[in-house]
């Protein structure tokens, strides 16, 4: 169950990539939870790791990309 706490910052990495900047955050700023996400399933792994290295402070989930085909594109944009 999560707890609610008030007083913490969160950031969102939504370009996780190896991870680099989402660790300097969390270990440079005090109370801080990291969001983190990627398309590439790689990354996503890493970011999983780095959640089990922080499982306070670092969460993450899969990005899931949708491709737009130009009919699609258009069919949206004329609604």
């Amino acid at each position: 169950m999560w707890q609610v706490h008030y007083n913490i910052m969160v950031v969102l990495d939504l370009t996780f990539g190896a991870g680099g900047h989402s660790k300097a955050i969390l270990l440079s700023v005090p109370d801080v939870m990291v969001v983190a996400a990627d398309r590439d399933p790689i990354a996503f792994q890493m970011a999983q790791r780095l959640a089990e290295e922080y499982p306070i402070q670092a969460f993450c989930r899969p990005i899931i990309v949708f491709q737009l085909t130009s009919e699609t594109r258009n069919s949206v944009t004329n609604m």
